[in-house]
């Protein structure tokens, strides 16, 4: 028979009966439920020391179990904690805290119980544990040079040096505790230092071993590497012509301190970082100068004289710049200078002097380099000797522009304005003029030059030159040449122009065309050309003008107001600069109102060029040239002339003219 007990009832029961075949009887059982207690079993963890370690009340309860399968059960207490500390987080997290710094095996306990109130307790058995740290091989790029010695010198590293990159999981403080195996040399750690001492004249790579504990004891080794570096040599400069002294005259141009120098540095041919310093050490005055001029290659440039950008090639070396205190040179290399442009910089050196007359005490000029990397050359030196021969004077060429045919003058202070001398206590002065142009005529009178160009006597209406001598009162001499070119000609085209001047004096030139040239109204000189030109002249105002009309059949015609009297015999007779000139003229035309026109035999010959002079004028007109031998020869063939000859000359008047008088 089997009863069960319906679900919420903690007891029952039922009636029996029970009889013997003639009498019965009832019985009663009453059933009560029995709750049986969950089952905890131990458990097994493992946590790094100083680590809080949570557990979830599902992993603890994994392996627990409750008999009653209709019955729940959790976890209601925690207790008994060994190594740490324990607590309840929460409904479903329990929460093991390590003793500090502890390494080894923990424990706490832990209470289950069921909803009918039974329960069980099992142990959880915690394995704490420490991780060893981790040690990093050495140098890393960032600090590689703190593992770096020169040959046979120790080097010397802090511990933490060395612990830098190394690390521990737990975060516990680092310590090296021991230094061995060392390849190439020997090691000891003390005070907190590591010493290196590479073998003796070892040059190379080498390497120690050092271990490293955290504060659990925990150990880990790792590699140093050790570069072991030859010692470094210093630069050399060498001055091939330093066993004499560099002769410098006054006023030279700058000169190389040593055109032959060169520069050496066994162990690296390049100076990134290096200095370059020159300066003069002896007897140094303010007039003198040290400056990077150009080398035998011209190779060296740069980009200010006084301090700037220097340039090998197209390639910066460097740059420097020049003290205002001592003169001396101060170059910053860069990497890009190697032995050979460092040597074509150290060429092109140069030293002069700015007075024309220095001291001449001897100087002294040093030079130092170092190479970036902590070698300094030796000092390099050369003496400099001052010479202050006498030097001349010199003369520059000068360019002037004056008028022609006008008297003028040059000051002299306007010629020696642009010559010069090395010696300032000298006093330049002109001495002669010489080498003159035809038509130029100079002289000097005291502080200027005395000027006439006659364009007349060289036909040369262009450019003009004399030479003048300076002196400079020691002996000292130079010549240069004056060009003068005129401000006061007017040329014409090569077409038919009207020709004008002004109040001035001026040289009125004409060209291919058939030119009109207006009355002159100052003592002009007016030149035709090629072709047939036309001058008007006023006698009333033509004092001083010179006429030649040149090539072609040009005329000469009155012009102004009427009864003017052209009187060129009367012009023979007047002061030389009121007399005017008249040549190359073929026609003289007086038509007009009662003008007059008296001349002599001599007049034509002058006048024109084929002794032949024409005459026009009208029925007022009036010629006179008595007792002068005229044969009358009456009209010529076109029957428009009267025509008159002498032994030279001949003479045709216009037959309009009714007043001729001519014998």
């Amino acid at each position: 028979m089997e009863f069960l007990i319906d679900d919420g009832f903690t007891t029952a029961g039922f009636d029996y009966i029970i009889s013997d075949g003639r009498l019965t009887d009832v019985g009663h059982v009453t059933m009560a439920r029995t709750n049986f207690p969950p089952t905890a079993v131990n458990d097994e963890n493992t946590t790094p020391k100083n680590k809080p370690m949570v557990l979830a009340f599902s992993l603890l309860l994994a392996n627990d179990s409750e008999p009653n399968p209709d019955d729940t059960f959790t976890i209601t207490e925690v207790k008994n904690a060994i190594h740490g500390d324990v607590r309840l987080e929460g409904a479903d997290k329990v929460i093991f805290t390590p003793q500090p710094d502890f390494v080894g095996n923990g424990s706490f306990e832990y209470v289950v119980t069921d909803n009918q109130g039974a329960s069980a307790t099992a142990q959880v058995n915690i394995a704490i544990t420490n991780a060893p740290p981790v040690a990093a091989n050495d140098p890393e790029p960032s600090n590689a040079a703190l593992f770096n010695t020169l040959v046979d010198t120790p080097l010397t590293i802090l511990a933490a040096s060395l612990l830098a990159n190394d690390s521990d999981p737990d975060g516990d403080n680092l310590e090296v505790v021991r230094v061995e195996a060392a390849n190439n040399g020997t090691v000891e750690l003390k005070d907190e230092q590591v010493t290196f001492t590479p073998a003796k004249d070892f040059t190379g790579e080498a390497s120690f071993e050092y271990t490293i504990k955290d504060s659990s004891d925990a150990q880990a080794t790792a590699t140093v590497a050790v570069i072991v570096t030859p010692a470094n040599l210093p630069p050399v400069i060498t001055l091939p012509n330093s066993g004499s002294p560099l002769i410098y005259n006054a006023t030279d141009a700058p000169l190389p301190i040593d055109s032959a120098a060169t520069v050496t540095d066994s162990d690296s041919p390049h100076f990134e970082n290096g200095t370059l310093r020159v300066a003069i050490t002896a007897n140094r005055t303010p007039n003198d100068r040290l400056e990077i001029g150009s080398e035998p290659s011209g190779q060296i440039k740069v980009s200010n004289s006084t301090g700037g950008d220097i340039f090998f090639g197209d390639t910066p070396i460097g740059y420097f710049l020049t003290t205002v205190a001592t003169g001396a040179l101060l170059i910053n290399l860069n990497a890009n200078a190697d032995d050979v442009a460092t040597t074509a910089l150290l060429q092109a050196i140069d030293y002069r002097n700015i007075s024309a007359t220095p001291l001449t005490d001897i100087r002294t000029v040093e030079m130092t380099l170092t190479d970036g990397e902590g070698g300094v050359s030796e000092v390099a030196s050369r003496d400099i000797e001052i010479t202050t021969t006498h030097l001349p004077p010199d003369a520059v060429d000068d360019n002037v522009a004056k008028p022609f045919n006008t008297p003028t003058t040059i000051p002299v202070s306007e010629l020696l304005a642009n010559d010069s001398n090395v010696n300032p206590a000298e006093i330049l002065k002109i001495s002669e003029l010489s080498n003159l142009s035809d038509g130029v005529n100079t002289k000097l009178v005291n502080n200027e030059v005395q000027l006439f160009i006659d364009a007349l006597v060289s036909d040369n209406f262009d450019a003009v030159t004399f030479d003048y001598t300076v002196t400079d009162g020691d002996g000292g001499e130079d010549t240069a040449t004056v060009t003068i070119t005129p401000t006061n000609v007017k040329r014409g085209t090569s077409g038919d122009d009207t020709l004008e001047g002004t109040d001035d004096v001026e040289i009125i030139l004409g060209d291919a065309g058939n030119d009109t040239f207006a009355p002159s109204v100052g003592s002009d000189i007016l030149l035709g050309g090629d072709n047939d030109d036309l001058f008007l002249f006023n006698p009333d105002t033509a004092a001083g003008v010179h006429i030649n009309g040149n090539n072609g059949t040009d005329t000469l015609s009155l012009f102004g107001t009427d009864n003017q009297v052209f009187d060129l015999i009367k012009n023979r007779n007047l002061p030389t600069e009121q007399q005017f000139a008249l040549q190359g003229i073929e026609k003289i035309d007086i038509s007009g109102n009662s003008n007059q026109l008296r001349l002599s035999i001599e007049d034509v010959l002058d006048i024109s060029d084929s002794n032949r002079l024409v005459i026009d004028g009208d029925a007022s007109s009036t010629v006179n040239s008595v007792g002068q031998g005229w044969s009358s020869e009456g009209v010529d063939s076109s029957g428009l002339y009267h025509r008159y000859t002498s032994t030279e000359a001949e003479l045709l008047v216009s037959v309009d003219i009714t007043s001729q008088f001519i014998s």
